[in-house]
């Protein structure tokens, strides 16, 4: 029996300092999932993903674009998990959540209401409108068009960033393509909604400071030296 998208939640646990390690047996991952499972009571199907998990589906889908993703510095797991969340996405549909988020049932009841020819739907920023966030991605479809083309970029940018660094360069190569691109885009079924402002998603303050990335603001090289 096929998953139901609209139900699927997907999250990244990437450990920096040790990238290869088995994301189960993590203490700080599991007390997370204690914290979701006491939120999503409504049959919401949740899945876990570790570094591991996304090289093995970059693989799958570009080899070139896996051994850029494989190169890249540990020390910038927000870059991982950019590219990480899309190629997830593409695979499996669903909905996408930083880990300090949640969400309930009125997305799921939201979801039931929307047109199944919807491709993408993306968190408009809950203070500046005309943005959007990659925090909160919904993908209604598997191999959704929009996120095969925003890899394409991303690939594109890896392949020219040989010498980059810092985390101004992490931003343009992952979350900014993905925003840029969103944001320029003709596509009618790809668009924004104001997921927090519709009471649609929770933020957890304490899981937040349980997987805090403070490492974003390396300036080590992007792509692994030596």
């Amino acid at each position: 029996m096929a998953e139901n998208i609209k139900l699927l939640r997907h999250y990244i646990f990437i450990d920096p300092n040790d990238i290869l390690n088995d994301i189960n047996n993590n203490n700080t991952l599991n007390e997370i999932k204690k914290i979701h499972r006491s939120k999503y009571t409504n049959g919401e199907i949740i899945k876990y993903h570790g570094y591991n998990d996304i090289v093995h589906l970059l693989n799958n889908h570009d080899k070139e674009l896996c051994d850029l993703f494989v190169q890249i510095n540990h020390n910038y797991p927000a870059l991982l998990a950019d590219i990480g969340r899309l190629i997830i996405l593409y695979n499996y549909g669903g909905i996408y959540h930083d880990l300090k988020f949640t969400s309930n049932k009125k997305m799921i009841n939201y979801l039931n209401s929307v047109s199944p020819k919807i491709e993408l739907i993306g968190e408009e920023h809950p203070v500046e409108k005309h943005r959007v966030r990659n925090t909160n991605i919904i993908a209604l479809q598997k191999n959704s068009k929009f996120l095969k083309k925003t890899l394409e970029k991303i690939k594109i940018k890896l392949i020219k960033s040989k010498d980059a660094f810092g985390s101004k360069k992490m931003f343009e190569i992952g979350s900014g393509i993905y925003i840029k691109k969103f944001l320029n885009h003709k596509n009618p079924h790809v668009y924004k909604f104001p997921f927090a402002n519709r009471n649609m998603i929770s933020f957890d303050k304490y899981v937040y400071s349980k997987n805090i990335k403070t490492w974003q603001s390396t300036n080590e090289y992007i792509f692994q030296k030596g």
